[in-house]
């Protein structure tokens, strides 16, 4: 029997969970600058395009949003250079906040993004640097990295 395990990540800022969760719906400000839609609206969709001609791109519903947790469905991709490239259609990625004294844990879980699929390593790489990297800089000091991480 095979067991397997969504990519999850979990990070502690000195921060309320308000500002936290403010920050992972500002997707323009630490994750892609290239985003159609609103991000921050329970019901809502959007957009991610990884480049200006939106060639790379995922597309979310916005199926959880509350003081506590956000959650996104993909609806649609398209990451070219895999087998599969809509392999991330049907994911979720989920973030809560809890507090922990007078800091905010976040915990993000990608389920459906296993060690089984073709992209985790490069795509857990991705949200290790976007979350750990990008969101941090634009919790604790107002401004992201968003973009290619390789250029940052």
């Amino acid at each position: 029997m095979t067991t397997t395990q969504d990519f999850r990540l979990e990070q502690t800022f000195a921060a309320s969970p308000k500002q936290v969760l403010d920050a992972v719906n500002d997707v323009r400000g630490w994750w892609q600058p290239y985003v159609v839609g609103e991000t921050d609206k329970k019901g809502e969709r959007f957009t991610v395009r990884f480049s200006e001609d939106g060639e790379i791109y995922v597309s979310f519903r916005i199926v959880e949003l509350d003081d506590h947790r956000v959650e996104w469905l993909v609806e649609d991709s398209d990451v070219p250079g895999f087998e599969d490239p809509k392999e991330w259609n049907g994911t979720t990625a989920k973030f809560s906040v809890h507090p922990d004294g007078g800091k905010t844990r976040l915990v993000f879980e990608h389920q459906g993004l296993t060690p089984e699929v073709q992209c985790y390593n490069d795509c857990s790489a991705g949200w290790t640097y976007y979350l750990g990297e990008s969101l941090a800089k634009l919790i604790t000091g107002g401004k992201g990295r968003p973009g290619d991480r390789r250029e940052q």
